[in-house]
């Protein structure tokens, strides 16, 4: 039975009082055990079977860098997240080469929106000059990330060298124009006694 008011019936009712497994509403056929099929022969199945095809898509991680420090250490903290797919391989790197074992193993989490995260540390004793580097290698990637780590002591050294550099600056350019206005003021003393003596 199918039902017409005035418009396409949106669904289709199969009644088989009469043992009817087939028939046709509208230029539609109904096919056996209710199976709807389009005007072209085509099942309505079919549809779905293409949203249940699996999509590939992929999302590229974000890198964060921070870090701890004790009396005698520091253990810096590479924190990569929203990537996909799951896998991901993220290391720390000494001055360029030199892998560093992680202190424990780490753990590939879950996020809510379905992407995942991952946080790598390591413990390190500074040393001059020793750079430390967070290299993450992920499928969405073109190039693997590195990202630096930059000491707090290190930054608060240039800060310190900056800061003196600029203090002596100042401090050379303000005794400059003091001998510049005094120079200034002798020479003016001069000529004002060289005509007094003139004069008189």
């Amino acid at each position: 039975m199918c039902e017409h008011n005035g418009f396409r019936s949106a669904h289709v009712r199969v009644s088989d009082r009469r043992g009817e497994h087939g028939g046709n509403c509208g230029g539609e056929r109904v096919g056996e055990r209710g199976g709807h099929l389009g005007r072209l022969g085509h099942p309505v199945g079919l549809a779905r079977h293409w949203y249940q095809q699996p999509v590939s898509y992929s999302f590229q991680p974000n890198v964060k860098i921070s870090s701890s420090e004790s009396d005698s250490s520091t253990t810096i903290h590479c924190h990569v997240h929203g990537f996909y797919p799951r896998e991901v391989d993220v290391k720390w790197i000494k001055n360029g080469r030199d892998e560093i074992d992680s202190e424990e193993a780490p753990e590939i989490l879950p996020n809510p929106d379905g992407t995942y995260q991952i946080r790598v540390s390591v413990e390190v004793t500074p040393e001059e000059g020793a750079t430390y580097s967070c290299h993450v290698d992920h499928s969405s990637l073109n190039n693997e990330i590195v990202v630096d780590f930059k000491s707090k002591h290190r930054s608060a050294f240039y800060i310190l060298i900056s800061v003196t550099v600029l203090g002596l600056f100042l401090a050379g350019l303000g005794i400059f124009i003091h001998k510049r206005v005094k120079g200034r003021k002798g020479s003016r003393q001069t000529v004002s006694t060289v005509e007094e003596d003139f004069t008189s």
